[in-house]
Formats: structure tokens, C-alpha cells, sequence
């Protein structure tokens, strides 16, 4: 009997992780390239450029540091909707770190923030966002967890 539930156990296991959805944390971190590290203005520009180029509605920004964007609805289900905005933090020494605030709006009138970014998230908000980035000269830097 123990045997028979250790391998129901570990295909439980097996079966589990190989269903399990892709995440990524809310943020990412980019950095100019050597010849682009210009003041901060230029940063900006150039931050605010890739967003208006992906469609994204700039709004007034929380610090004198950042770049903000109005919620986009990126997704709709049959009983919550999700919406992304995105904050951009220009950093020093030519790094930008962009941090992604996806919440679930429930139909019957609730809300909650996401804890992580979904394979579907990271296809329709980051991937375009960092193809735009990268053609303001920003760099992708590496995760290191």
C-alpha cells in the first residue's frame, strides 16, 4: 500500500510541474549602451518614445524620476478582466528599471494585483515593450536569482 502511494505521489509530481504556469517577477532592468549614456532628459525621451510607440498612454508620474503609464486592458475572461500599467524608474548610471503593476478586476466589482507576471503577460506587455526599448538603445541586463 505505501509503495502503490509513493507512485501515485511522484506521478502527482511529475504531472504537476509539468502544468505549471511561467512566471517572472514585476520588474526588469535595462541599462544604455556606453555611447548612449546621456543625462537624464534624454532618458527620458527616449523611455517615453518606446512607450508611446507601443500604444501606452503616458500619465503623471508619481516621482520626477519615473515615467508612467495609464492601465491597459490586456486581457479579458469570463469573470475578471486584467489591466497593466507600467512605471518606468530611471536609475543612475544609465539603468531603468520597469516595474509592472498588473491587477484582476472581478466582475462582481472586486480587484486584486497579480504577484507575478504570466507566459501570457510577458507576450503581450513585455516582450513588445522590450523590442521598443531596445530600439531607444536599452539593453535587456540579466537576471541573476
Amino acid at each position: 500500500m505505501n509503495r502503490t502511494a509513493a507512485v501515485v505521489v511522484c506521478w502527482g509530481l511529475l504531472l504537476g510541474a509539468g502544468c505549471a504556469a511561467t512566471t517572472a517577477p514585476l520588474y526588469q532592468d535595462y541599462r544604455y549602451t556606453a555611447s548612449e549614456a546621456a543625462e537624464a532628459s534624454s532618458r527620458r525621451e527616449a523611455v517615453e518614445a518606446a512607450f508611446q510607440a507601443n500604444g501606452w498612454t503616458l500619465r503623471t508620474p508619481p516621482a520626477e524620476n519615473t515615467v508612467a503609464t495609464m492601465p491597459r486592458t490586456v486581457s479579458r475572461w469570463g469573470l475578471y478582466v486584467v489591466r497593466v500599467d507600467v512605471e518606468a524608474i530611471l536609475m543612475g548610471q544609465g539603468r531603468v528599471r520597469l516595474l509592472y503593476h498588473p491587477t484582476r478586476h472581478l466582475v462582481i466589482g472586486g480587484r486584486g494585483k497579480m504577484p507575478f507576471l504570466t507566459r501570457r503577460l510577458q507576450r503581450t506587455v513585455a516582450e513588445p515593450l522590450e523590442t521598443a526599448l531596445e530600439a531607444e538603445g536599452l539593453v535587456l541586463e540579466p537576471r541573476v536569482f
